[in-house]
């Protein structure tokens, strides 16, 4: 894929030529997420570090490896990344983790004895090797013998067209990967014709449930979530709420443990943890974790949402606001409608939140709407409402860098990647 489409950006550490990424999911069958693709930019401006080909541009990205830590930005699974001609034939690739990235070919890519053999002598070498955007270039399919994965672009395909394709593609036992897969019909379409891999933001499409009513998992969940946000909670019920949930209270005190919230006094109880942290931090976490026990959504899923509470609360304290719980929550709970399957309007209208949050989640409305709004574009790639929050574009970046570490972080402790 060429343009920025729907993604999220990283800002790597500083080269001479300052390298930005951006990263988008991608899910297996199960819903997991089994890697990232990466593409390099050279700045907020969005223009592609490889717009010219260049050897520089190539020794860029190979930095940029160098300075960043790959694990923080794709946790355990792997890279891809897109690679013109001039960088698949140079060198300098060579120096790439092989273990780690997957190199995917543009579409567009001059198709000679050269090229082949270039990929031949990688692919010997142990790196793994995508076509990109594989369509209706008939050229491309000499290449496919090469490949581990094979992209095939949904857009410019029809069903029959589709059809055709992924039949003719199986037959070569190539991986399939289906890419712009931006509505939950159309995964559940290429994920019966037998796709391995799906790209695209379906998973973020709410799914209303057709029931009157909310399972009872999620009632259980929802009836929580409101308890903790009462300040007028008692703690001692909170404590008894808390406890009653073996597994919540498992995670909380496996959380407080971790290197991820490092204390000098171990955290052994419930009612030490509601001590330790406090209301508002108890609030937080205990709906961070309730959240994360709804395990028939893809991690992916909830590692957004927490991207988003945490960037949201990083840019509310730049801000200045002495509310950055706000914040969070915004972020947290931006996802709430697709996680439960029913309304936000319905499922806000039994939490006990303020109206300021009230108006972010349902209209994107003052300055916590506006952050919230800022954000979520931001992880797509669209940059036009980061002037609505007017702070500097360097600050989005080092707020996105920082909450990625620290989604992964928690997402790891809680065991979820």
């Amino acid at each position: 894929m060429h343009a920025l489409d729907k993604v999220e950006y990283v800002e790597a550490a500083p080269v001479a030529q300052r390298a930005w990424l951006a990263r988008q999911p991608i899910l297996d069958r199960h819903g997991a997420t089994y890697a990232y693709e990466l593409l390099f930019r050279s700045g907020p401006t969005n223009r592609a570090i490889f717009s010219d080909g260049s050897q520089a541009a190539a020794q860029t990205i190979m930095t940029a490896f160098a300075e960043m830590d790959l694990g923080e930005v794709v946790g355990r699974g792997k890279a891809f990344f897109n690679v013109t001609r001039e960088v698949l034939l140079s060198p300098a690739i060579e120096a790439l983790p092989k273990h780690r990235v997957v190199l995917e070919v543009l579409e567009t890519v001059h198709i000679d004895d050269a090229l082949i053999a270039r990929m031949k002598e990688l692919r010997d070498g142990g790196f793994h090797l995508a076509i990109d955007d594989f369509g209706l270039r008939d050229e491309l399919w000499a290449l496919v013998d090469l490949a581990d994965v094979v992209k095939v672009d949904l857009l410019p395909l029809d069903d029959a067209q589709l059809e055709e394709t992924t039949r003719r593609l199986k037959s070569t036992g190539v991986k399939l990967l289906a890419e712009k897969v931006e509505t939950r019909e159309q995964h559940e379409r290429v994920r019966e014709l037998g796709y391995d891999y799906f790209q695209g933001y379906f998973f973020q499409v709410p799914e209303m449930l057709s029931a009157q009513k909310l399972p009872q998992a999620r009632l259980e969940t929802m009836q929580l979530m409101a308890k903790v946000q009462r300040e007028d909670t008692p703690l001692s019920e909170l404590e008894r709420l808390i406890s009653a949930d073996a597994a919540l209270s498992y995670r909380l005190l496996r959380l407080l443990a971790s290197a991820a919230y490092a204390r000098a006094h171990k955290v052994d109880s419930v009612h030490r943890a509601i001590v330790m942290l406090g209301r508002q931090k108890l609030s937080q976490w205990v709906t961070l974790l309730a959240l994360a026990g709804l395990d028939d959504q893809p991690p992916a899923l909830l590692a957004t949402a927490m991207l988003r509470a945490r960037m949201c609360e990083l840019l509310g304290e730049q801000i200045g606001r002495h509310d950055p719980a706000t914040f969070y929550s915004a972020g947290l709970f931006s996802l709430l409608d697709v996680m439960m399957g029913r309304p936000m309007k319905e499922l806000l209208a039994s939490m006990p939140i303020s109206r300021e949050l009230e108006a972010a989640l349902l209209k994107r409305k003052g300055t916590v709407g506006a952050t919230l709004r800022a954000v979520a574009d931001y992880e797509q790639g669209e940059w036009r409402s980061i002037d609505l929050v007017r702070l500097p574009p360097e600050d989005f970046a080092d707020a996105y860098f920082a909450a990625v570490r620290w989604s992964a972080q928690v997402m790891g402790e809680l065991g979820l990647i």
